[in-house]
């Protein structure tokens, strides 16, 4: 039996998600020496290296080059935008007009075969670079056993009832980290006792990067990084590259952080709580006494 014991570095696997206009590709555009992989044209007026995919078979064949370019991170911009090639490529191989002509869901179920190569393709060994996936949101609906159903936000991508196809299960899987970009928002009060929404707005201070599940939105995180961020792609990548390897790492660098009373008692946390869990406090930390 070959074990493996402590954190294998590899790249990482990162999907953020949200409205448009919220700054996803300038936050993608952060990640060490990037190059875009564009299904849109959000990055034409940022100056980043960028590859305007024309098809499925050239993003597939773009990517496939990539593994072997001599930059650190790709990310694609934006996936709901590859839906259509990927749509446009089954219907072209079956034959049909559109995705309409096929009959029982088959459509759709080849078209969640294609997102699997493409998934297996961002995954196969020997990778160095990072893969950062861009989506837009949409409002799904959460049916709740226990009580009134609510929405929530996740990816842009079409779920087929028929074939029971959901493409942004596949992502929200594969990542390390997935992320919802959202503008803050305050709650003031308006005339004659009435709430109002007041968004913040103007700078990138108003805006969030939400890490963490919540009922409103989907997210995960695999990383040691706060619940809720400033949506700042620097701020975010100098965190990525602080991350301690190990707990001997984890508990040198607090011992430099908290008093020395509150170490025991934090040692004894770092012992029997999760590892993750010791590491996002230690960012937390590092946070405030920054």
């Amino acid at each position: 039996m070959k074990v493996t014991e402590g954190i294998t570095s590899r790249p990482y696997k990162i999907v953020i998600y949200g409205q448009e206009g919220v700054g996803k590709t300038t936050w993608a555009s952060a990640a060490p020496d990037p190059v875009a992989l564009c299904a849109e044209r959000g990055a034409d007026l940022l100056g980043i290296p960028r590859v305007d995919l024309e098809s499925y078979d050239h993003l597939i064949a773009t990517i496939k080059e990539a593994g072997t370019s001599k930059y650190q991170t790709i990310f694609l911009d934006t996936i709901d935008a590859i839906e259509p090639m990927i749509w446009e490529h089954v219907c072209k191989k079956a034959g049909v007009p559109s995705m309409d002509a096929f009959q029982f869901g088959k459509g759709h179920a080849a078209a969640y075969e294609c997102w699997l190569t493409l998934r297996t393709l961002l995954d196969r060994p020997g990778l160095k670079h990072h893969t950062v996936i861009l989506a837009h949101s949409r409002s799904v609906k959460t049916l709740n056993p226990n009580g009134s159903d609510w929405f929530r936000y996740s990816l842009k991508l079409a779920k087929d009832n028929v074939s029971k196809s959901d493409p942004s299960e596949i992502w929200k899987e594969w990542a390390d980290v997935v992320g919802f970009a959202y503008h803050d928002s305050t709650l003031t009060p308006g005339k004659k006792g009435e709430t109002v929404k007041a968004l913040s707005l103007g700078d990138n201070s108003g805006r969030r990067l939400g890490l963490a599940y919540s009922p409103s939105y989907d997210a995960k995180c695999r990383l040691p990084l706060p619940a809720s961020m400033k949506f700042d792609g620097a701020e975010f990548w100098r965190l990525v590259r602080e991350i301690p390897k190990n707990r001997d790492e984890v508990l040198d660098r607090i011992r430099t952080l908290v008093e020395p009373e509150a170490l025991e008692r934090f040692e004894t946390f770092a012992l029997s709580a999760s590892f993750a869990e010791a590491m996002r406090a230690l960012v937390l930390k590092l946070d405030r006494v920054r």
